[in-house]
């Protein structure tokens, strides 16, 4: 997992354009910016997690693999179909399901050889949106990045696994670790450009 994949991101980055929303920036489940910027906490509430064994990461908690066509079936389906959450579990049994207290959302995760493909669903079960991460990064990349660091400086540590979110009220940028961990940095605009100012690491 250690080259990102592209082709199935490429395809939901079409949808996006056509409406699809990426995850928006008051989605974060635990904030573990420390005050001095030095360090990640890995501690999380249990209130959020509603997978058996909800405290492993997803590579260590579903049995089924995805390929890149079977990924892409699913999206297909999600979308041809507009399904609830039970209705994508009857159809595509659901191993990595967890519960964002913070703005009410189930997010449902079907892993992938070398992606993830994440969907939201609001509390009542009915859809909200997708997306697909590359995990073709490492936590010991992801940890050296700091707040202060330039945006710039984060794209170059993990390009192509870049994801951002220019349409936010601040941009962010979404990482997903070869083991099962998101890496969402916020950015603030300063004199001489975009840097980080917050640094939230959770469970996929």
């Amino acid at each position: 997992m250690k080259r990102c994949t592209i082709t199935f991101i490429s395809i939901c980055l079409i949808f996006l354009l056509s409406g699809c929303t990426i995850i928006p920036s008051d989605t974060p489940e635990t904030d573990v910016t420390p005050s001095d910027g030095k360090t990640i906490s890995d501690e999380y509430p249990d209130d959020l997690l509603i997978t058996p064994s909800a405290k492993l990461p997803i590579t260590d908690l579903v049995h089924a693999v995805y390929t890149d066509e079977e990924l892409t079936e699913i999206f297909e389906y999600i979308y041809a179909n507009d399904v609830n959450i039970l209705e994508l579990n009857e159809q595509y049994p659901m191993e990595c399901v967890r519960w964002l207290s913070r703005n009410e959302k189930y997010r449902v995760s079907y892993l992938g050889e070398e992606t993830v493909f994440v969907v939201f669903f609001s509390s009542d079960g009915s859809f909200d949106w997708s997306f697909a991460y590359s995990m073709g990064l490492s936590q010991e990349v992801l940890d050296e990045i700091r707040v202060g660091d330039s945006r710039q400086s984060v794209q170059e540590k993990t390009f192509p696994c870049f994801i951002d979110d220019m349409m936010a009220p601040d941009c962010i940028s979404y990482h997903v670790t070869h083991d099962g961990y998101m890496y969402e940095f916020l950015y603030e605009y300063y004199d001489d450009g975009w840097k980080v100012a917050h640094v939230l690491k959770v469970l996929l």
